[in-house]
């Protein structure tokens, strides 16, 4: 029995002797060849980008860690000698030039804190909060030397105003590597 809507054709074999054969229609129509280039280059770009990722902010960096914990002991140690200074009878204790040598060190040690911060590429975040950590220094730097010239010396009030917003800076230079440290 036949099929309905079968091709078949006879073809005459060699000889006398007649066939039936089924015409069997060609393949399907395959896509163009641009559509498959552009298929192939389109999936090739999405295996390229899902194998590369884009930082866009600096990696975790040790050293401005450590170096950052060097200088805020070394701002911790002046605040402290300042306070002590302060307390005492003798007005001389707490003026500018006994501190000089560590207020130098301080700024010494930001410097190189921030060349080398911006000597990273994408860093520009760590810059910015190091040279504001600077800048707040050197004022207080000035602020000493004026009160010094007039014969007078910080406060223990004054000194406690004056560390936390230094301690602010110092905390988000470290959650910002912390943060870089665990990849988020």
């Amino acid at each position: 029995m036949l099929a309905a809507g079968a091709n078949f054709s006879c073809r005459e074999k060699r000889g006398s002797e007649r066939s039936i054969s089924r015409v069997v229609p060609p393949h399907p129509p395959r896509a163009p060849a641009r559509f498959r280039s552009i298929l192939a280059w389109a999936l090739g770009f999405c295996t390229l980008l899902t194998a590369c990722s884009v930082q866009l902010i600096a990696a975790y960096d040790e050293y401005t860690v450590r170096k950052t914990a060097d200088v805020h002991e070394l701002c911790e140690s002046l605040f402290l000698a300042i306070e002590k200074a302060a307390s005492t009878p003798e007005r001389e204790d707490d003026l500018y030039p006994k501190f000089e040598r560590t207020y130098d060190q301080i700024v010494v040690g930001l410097r190189v804190l921030e060349v080398r911060a911006a000597a990273l590429e994408r860093n520009e975040i760590t810059v910015e909060q190091v040279h504001g950590w600077l800048e707040s220094m050197l004022k207080i730097q000035d602020l000493h030397r004026a009160k010094s010239a007039k014969s007078e010396g910080f406060s223990a009030d004054a000194i406690s105003v004056l560390r936390e917003p230094i301690a602010q800076q110092v905390r988000s230079i470290l959650v910002l590597q912390l943060a870089l440290k665990r990849g988020k």
